[in-house]
This record gives C-alpha cells, sequence and structure tokens, in this order.
C-alpha cells in the first residue's frame, strides 16, 4: 500500500509543470505577445503613412487643378501676424513675389497653414465687413481669384463661381479644424497641420554664399528651396524644378525649418509632394 501511494505521488509529479518549466513557458508567450505587438504597431503606422501620402497626393492634385483653371498656383497667404486683414472690406493677407524669392529680409518661413483651405476649399464664409462672404461665396466654393488688385489674389467676388477642389472628407472624417472664423486648417493623421511651401527661384551671377533656405549644393545657388523640404529624401531630386510643395509633419509631429534653428536636424519622416 506505501509503495502505491508513492507511485501515485511520483506519476503526478511527471504529469505536471515544475516551477522553472512554467517560468519558461510564461517568457515564450511574454516574448511572442511583444513580437505580435510590435508586428502590428509596424503595421498600424505603415497604414496611416500610405493614407497620409494619398492626402497629401490628393490635395497636390487639387493643386494642379486650381493652376489649370486660373493659369497660376494657389497664392501664400501671410499666416503671420493674421492670414485675413482688418480693414474693410476684409481680404486675404498674402506674400509678395519677393518674399517667395527669398529678397526679403526676414525670418518668417515660406509656408502656409491656411493656403490649401482657402484657395482649394473655400472656407472663407466670415462676412468681409460688407455683408458678403470674404470668397464671396456662402459654403465650400468661392468666386474666382482676381490676380489684377494690387496687393496679390484676392477674390473677385462676381463672375463665375467655382467648386471646391478638394473633399476634406477624403480619407473617411473632416480633417478640417476650425480656430476661428478665418484660421481654418487641414490637419494629417497626426493632428498637425499641412502646410503648403511656395518659392522662386533665384539666380544670379555674384552670389557666393546660399542664401535663406537654400539646402542644395553650391552649383545650385539661386534654386532657393526652403531648407525644411532637404530633409525628405524622397523628392530631394523632384526639388530642382518643383514650386511648391504640400509637407506632413510625420509621426514625430516635427517639421524642422530654418526658423527655428534647426538645420542640422532635418527630418527624413515628413510626408511631401511636390510639383510646379
Amino acid at each position: 500500500m506505501l509503495n502505491n501511494a508513492r507511485g501515485r505521488q511520483t506519476q503526478a509529479r511527471g504529469t505536471g509543470f515544475t516551477l522553472i518549466e512554467a517560468m519558461v513557458v510564461i517568457i515564450i508567450i511574454a516574448v511572442l505577445a511583444g513580437l505580435v505587438t510590435a508586428v502590428a504597431g509596424r503595421a498600424v503606422r505603415s497604414s496611416r503613412e500610405s493614407a497620409e501620402r494619398e492626402l497629401i497626393r490628393s490635395l497636390s492634385l487639387a493643386v494642379q487643378s486650381f493652376k489649370q483653371d486660373h493659369g497660376v498656383l494657389p497664392p501664400l497667404v501671410n499666416d503671420i501676424p493674421d492670414p485675413v486683414t482688418t480693414a474693410t472690406p476684409r481680404r486675404v493677407n498674402l506674400r509678395t513675389e519677393q518674399f517667395l524669392r527669398g529678397e526679403v529680409s526676414t525670418n518668417d518661413p515660406r509656408y502656409s497653414e491656411h493656403s490649401l483651405t482657402y484657395y482649394l476649399m473655400g472656407v472663407l464664409d466670415e462676412d468681409d465687413g460688407t455683408g458678403v462672404p470674404i470668397d464671396g461665396v456662402v459654403g465650400p466654393g468661392f468666386t474666382a481669384p482676381d490676380t489684377s488688385t494690387t496687393g496679390g489674389m484676392v477674390f473677385s467676388k462676381k463672375g463665375r463661381t467655382f467648386d471646391a477642389y478638394f473633399d476634406p472628407l477624403t480619407g473617411g472624417r473632416s480633417r478640417l479644424v476650425r480656430n476661428d472664423p478665418v484660421r481654418i486648417t487641414i490637419n494629417d493623421r497626426w493632428g498637425t497641420p499641412i502646410r503648403y511651401y511656395r518659392w522662386s527661384t533665384r539666380y544670379e551671377e555674384d552670389r557666393s554664399q546660399p542664401d535663406f533656405g537654400e539646402v542644395l549644393g553650391p552649383d545650385e545657388i539661386g534654386l532657393n528651396i526652403p531648407i525644411a523640404l532637404g530633409g525628405v529624401p524622397a523628392v530631394r531630386d523632384e526639388l530642382r524644378t518643383a514650386q511648391y510643395a504640400i509637407v506632413s509633419a510625420g509621426p514625430d509631429l516635427l517639421i524642422e525649418d530654418d526658423d527655428r534653428g534647426d538645420l542640422g536636424k532635418l527630418n527624413d519622416d515628413n510626408l511631401a509632394e511636390v510639383g510646379r
């Protein structure tokens, strides 16, 4: 009988887990869970980046449609200090051609967070002070931009109207963020306003040093390209002939720019689409 009891105890120990075996199993499960989490995280990031690339590509196509209809690229709005003037009638505050060529002595960057919503979507429904929306149309769309007006491209508020070139519901949800009636941005999937960069090339025989924003080699002085775009390897080769760029900050929420003193920290996770 004693031998039978000992046999049953030995059999029970033989069919169970020892403490070491249980720990090994737990470690294996933890490692597998970590691997699955890492793979899933990369898949989510890749999916977000693919969707964001599609968004900025759609915005670039809208810019090209605007250019085809109006003969010019959407202008660069002066976000600082106010994208819309306070005078009556209220109008969009635009950058000058001298600014785009880098000839203005300023540290202001050559981008706008409002140009795309104004000129591709027609969001300026705010009264201009005379009882008419700033862009001439209530709701999406706008009247023809008037390029003959001194001081920049304002909305004519008469004649033909144009539908919005871009639907902010692209991607399944609205990306528009209305900070106030005239400060309206379109944000990327990480919540950062998408930037629209504009610049003009400028070649001068006597220039020996790169000027504000130039990021390419000494043989390319005069291209006058904003420094933030030099950190986007995917578009670097296209910058020689480009005149605008649409940029998303990417997962780190930052766009390193020349006005922030980050010349050594150009960011290769920025997503950009360039064109002319």
